[in-house]
């Protein structure tokens, strides 16, 4: 009889082992899976964020152009203003991504206000020629491009910068 309550116990203690050790690597899985998870999540937001950046720079930079062609209205402005075209497109479409991807309303908010204040600057140069749009129009654009860095390095975790 004790016999058979050892070879019980150590039956059951074997069993028990397993089972213990395969929950407990489960759970490691898990968590490895999790982390790989967030840190994809990191990169592919940092891309977005960064291609939304670029691009809204490369509008800005289209619409002070000398060449630029100025147009009564589009689906950027119901005002006069100078045409950011693909550039102008390309930064839209990204700044839906933002609104996708962030996990802050703070970021989203930023990246808005990149394309209004950019929008503005295009809406003004439509009125000035080339390199005589107002500094103060051209510094809310920086600002605003650089509050959405800002935000966006927060909400990944990174330092700030002193931009």
């Amino acid at each position: 009889m004790v016999q058979v309550v050892v070879a019980l116990i150590s039956t059951l203690g074997v069993l028990a082992g397993v089972a213990l050790g395969g929950v407990l690597s489960a759970r490691v899985q898990t968590q490895a899976w999790r982390r790989q998870e967030a840190e994809r999540s990191v990169q592919e937001r940092r891309r977005i964020y960064a291609d939304f950046l670029a691009a809204a720079r490369v509008w800005r930079a289209t619409v002070m152009s000398p060449d630029v062609r100025i147009i009564e209205a589009s689906t950027f402005s119901a005002q006069r203003h100078a045409d950011g075209a693909d550039a102008a497109i390309s930064t839209l479409r990204l700044r839906m991504e933002v609104g996708l991807i962030a996990h802050e309303a703070d970021t989203t908010a930023r990246a808005q206000t990149v394309v209004v204040e950019v929008r503005r600057l295009a809406e003004a140069r439509a009125e000035h020629p080339a390199g005589q749009v107002p500094d103060p129009i051209i510094d809310r654009c920086r600002r605003a491009e650089r509050g959405f860095a800002a935000a966006a390095r927060a909400e990944l975790g990174s330092p700030q910068l002193d931009w």
